[in-house]
């Protein structure tokens, strides 16, 4: 029988934070980063100086989750990584384990997982709004100030921090960089599979209007959401259901040029959506290179800043697909660890000469 987890407490700007420690690490979920009034606002800064009871975790609720190496203590500098999550803006949350905090951690790192709004409520663009506002980026901004002003009692370095994002999370990662949204409250990025639509809300908004019912005013859309979310989430699935192929919805334009000049590093799996059935193998690598391979490269080629792109592929040749990825680099490759630490890549930047590193990521497990 295991023995019964013990009591982490770490006192912060934000309050005294009451998490879970085991033999490993030390365990913070569901901490709120932010208060929401109404679903279709953004966020603004939580109280400070409360009791945070981060012992459980709540998946449905914004919020972070921290884990720490067992032997963390305030100012130790460790380096910091902040995860986003993918799943097409429908699905996932800051309690997943697909990044292995508790490895990530124990290999000294502070581990952080960002949960953020999903569907309408955190990418539906509302009439008020400046143009590339989304209200998930925004969830995710709002972390990361949180981040800077308490992680240094985690035991984090709130200088090097690095934000790691998948798929979703990966155009999230690229989107955090734009010079209208970088605030310098991270140091580097790392996009794995960033997916953006294939088109933009303009283009979809009839379609949003005829599933909602309501004006695109965040008045009418908080009050439906708030009267009645069963069918607001069934709004969501009349609309998606147009756009079978694609996310349904994203940040939108992606233009290079726009970035800050951030250290970042880009990559995709070389079979991504290959899985998704052999009878449609040509329309999925069409899917492939639209969603991911195009932005990718689209980065590479026209970002201010340094970029490193990268082509992960599975030892012996057979197709890497769509997050196959991340149970190798999150085992965590060594790789990984070290550009987390330093911001070390070890290899040609892609200005110089298109480079583009193939990288075998070992023993991929979780994968057919």
């Amino acid at each position: 029988m295991s023995s019964p987890a013990r009591t982490a407490e770490v006192t912060c700007p934000a309050g005294t934070v009451i998490g879970v420690r085991d033999g490993r690490c030390n365990h913070f979920r569901s901490v709120p980063y932010a208060r929401v009034a109404r679903p279709f606002d953004d966020p603004v800064a939580p109280q400070r100086g409360m009791l945070i009871d981060a012992t459980s975790d709540a998946p449905a609720t914004p919020a972070l989750s921290i884990t720490t190496p067992a032997g963390a203590r305030a100012m130790a500098d460790l380096p910091v990584v902040v995860w986003i999550h993918g799943g097409r803006f429908e699905e996932g949350s800051h309690t997943e384990l697909v990044s292995n905090p508790t490895g990530v951690a124990a290999a000294g790192v502070v581990h952080v997982r960002v949960g953020y709004r999903l569907k309408f409520p955190g990418m539906l663009p509302v009439t008020a709004d400046a143009p590339g506002h989304y209200r998930a980026a925004a969830d995710c901004a709002a972390a990361l100030t949180w981040i800077q002003r308490n992680i240094e009692a985690f035991g984090g370095d709130p200088t090097n921090v690095t934000v790691v994002g998948q798929s979703a999370g990966g155009s999230l990662a690229l989107w955090l960089t734009r010079r209208d949204h970088y605030r310098g409250e991270f140091r580097r990025a790392l996009a794995i599979s960033p997916a953006f639509p294939r088109r933009g809300f303009e283009a979809r908004k009839w379609a949003a209007r005829g599933a909602l019912g309501v004006p695109l005013t965040r008045e009418a859309l908080n009050e439906l959401a708030e009267r009645n979310p069963a069918k607001l989430d069934r709004a969501y699935q009349r609309f998606r259901a147009h756009y079978p192929t694609d996310m349904a919805l994203g940040p939108h334009p992606l233009d290079p040029t726009e970035l800050a000049p951030v250290p970042t590093v880009v990559t995709y799996a070389d079979g991504e959506f290959y899985r998704e059935g052999l009878a449609f193998r040509r329309t999925r690598q069409r899917i492939s290179d639209a969603s991911v391979r195009r932005p990718a490269r689209a980065v590479a080629a026209g970002a201010p800043g340094p970029v490193w792109l990268a082509e992960h592929v599975r030892p012996g040749g057979a197709p890497l697909g769509h997050s196959e990825d991340l149970p190798a680099l999150f085992a965590p490759d060594p790789w990984l660890l070290r550009f987390l630490r330093t911001g070390e890549v070890g290899w040609a930047p892609f200005a110089e000469g298109g480079h583009v590193e193939r990288r075998s990521l070992g023993a991929v497990a979780g994968t057919a």
